[in-house]
């Protein structure tokens, strides 16, 4: 394997550090349809996906991350029958359990704020690796 070792990157007006690429790239991404029986449509670095109960799903890495302090949650949910049928992904430090090789996150109708399995939902996570 040949390797490109590179500081920064120009297209010939504009030149940036390849830091901001490798740095601020998604180091994992999923899109899973919980709401059809628990299929994973695709990811990346992503081990296994965990239907933790109604609305809830655990996220678990093939490579972890630096440290749990170190992830950037980002999702969004695909489903719903129109614009007043919107859906959140969040994440709550205070009961769901998250460490640098696992995150747990949760679907919620943000009309009446209940838990609410998605069909289907992308999220990426942006940090440092170990």
């Amino acid at each position: 394997m040949s390797t490109l070792t590179i500081s920064n990157l120009s297209d010939g007006t504009k030149t940036i550090a390849t830091t901001n690429l490798t740095n601020s790239a998604p180091k994992a991404h999923v899109t899973f349809d919980q709401q059809n029986g628990n299929i994973t449509k695709n990811s990346f670095n992503i081990s296994s996906q965990t239907d933790d109960a109604t609305g809830r799903t655990t996220s678990t890495f093939s490579s972890a991350f630096n440290s749990a302090n170190d992830i950037c949650f980002i999702g969004q949910v695909f489903d719903g029958g129109g614009a007043n049928d919107a859906r959140t992904l969040n994440q709550d430090v205070n009961t769901d359990t998250y460490t640098a090789s696992a995150i747990k996150y949760y679907c919620l109708t943000d009309s009446n704020a209940t838990l609410n399995d998605a069909t289907p939902y992308f999220v990426a996570f942006i940090g440092d690796l170990a």
